[in-house]
């Protein structure tokens, strides 16, 4: 053995020594942060409607927060959140975005699905009444004819409008009529009344301009757009949830700095016109959350579903049975301010 050559080698097993503890500590690094080791990409089949209150999902696909996590996320787009949500229950999607109200539905119902957390919060609801016909306010309604989609979050809101301001919806008739449908029925004068949010307020006052009343209905109780899954799905696939929900906090970070730059992906995403999306955009809080606000809503829905027999329960249930918290507490602790 030439001189030197077991200094040459104690030096070389330590440099590998290193190395490797080095390597040990990415990988620790790696796991702590969330981000999937190289190779193929975790599949997520996330169900949405096109609402600009899934923004951060959209943003999160679109800057490529997922992939960066590892992940595989394909958006399957359906007509309305509740739809979605049905489409996780059949095995359909692995995730879903309704709003709260859906939630509550399927609750009652013992659907099986529980939400890992609120991405954002809205209001964006209206009463739009035709002055001719009279309607200003809440005490203008009785005798009225009032189109909103019957059995819906949009309803409760109505119910609940009028209730804070101490009237009933005694002697209103409610009329089944769509937010699609809610333009031309106000405009031709088949109700007098509508409940709707944009881009169908911006139609009415576009073809009615100041002969419309317009209220804010949802009397500041947020709808709450919940990313649900499948208890059993969510419970083996604890990595894959992390890390969703750390793409979708960097999405709702890069929205806060880059608000025009997300509001021209959403444009694109959901094909809004830019004053659609202008109008639409104050209405939204974009940030993940699972507070005591969501559980008060979703208490108050329920409630008002056994008053009108929507439901055979007698009774809501614990509404924070259908809220999974373990991912959220990890990934943003804070955000998560729930009682009890």
């Amino acid at each position: 053995m030439k001189p030197g050559s077991e200094t040459t080698r104690a030096a070389l097993i330590l440099v590998i020594g290193a190395m490797a503890i080095v390597g040990v500590g990415i990988g620790l690094f790696t796991h702590t942060m969330g981000v999937a080791p190289a190779g193929g990409h975790e599949p997520i089949t996330l169900g949405s409607a096109r609402l600009l209150s899934s923004a951060p999902v959209w943003v999160a696909a679109d800057r490529g927060f997922f992939e960066q996590q590892g992940l595989n996320v394909t958006l399957s787009e359906y007509d309305t959140g509740l739809s979605a949500a049905t489409a996780v229950q059949r095995g359909e999607a692995d995730l879903a975005l309704p709003a709260e109200y859906a939630l509550v539905q399927k609750a009652f119902a013992n659907g099986g699905l529980v939400s890992i957390g609120s991405i954002s919060r809205s209001e964006l609801m209206y009463l739009v009444g035709r002055r001719d016909s009279g309607v200003g306010n809440a005490s203008d309604l009785a005798g009225k004819r009032v189109g909103v989609p019957r059995h819906t979050v949009s309803e409760f809101y109505l119910s609940r409008f009028v209730a804070v301001r101490g009237q009933s919806l005694d002697g209103v008739t409610l009329l089944d009529v769509s937010r699609v449908e809610s333009v031309e029925a106000l405009c031709n004068g088949s109700v007098d009344a509508v409940v709707t949010a944009e881009p169908y307020l911006s139609a009415i006052r576009g073809r009615l301009g100041n002969r419309v009343s317009v209220l804010p209905v949802q009397s500041s109780q947020y709808t709450y757009a919940v990313l649900v899954g499948r208890d059993a799905w969510i419970a083996d696939h604890r990595s894959e949830v992390d890390r969703f929900l750390r793409a979708v906090g960097e999405a709702e970070e890069w929205i806060q700095g880059h608000p025009a730059d997300a509001q021209r992906i959403l444009q694109d995403r959901l094909g809004m016109d830019g004053a659609q999306l202008e109008a639409e955009w104050p209405l939204h809080q974009f940030s993940l959350s699972l507070d005591q606000s969501l559980i008060l809503a979703m208490e108050d829905e329920g409630r008002w579903m056994i008053r009108n027999n929507l439901t055979n329960a007698t009774t809501v249930p614990d509404y924070r049975a259908y809220l999974s918290t373990d991912s959220l507490e990890r990934v943003s602790p804070g955000s998560v301010k729930l009682v009890g």
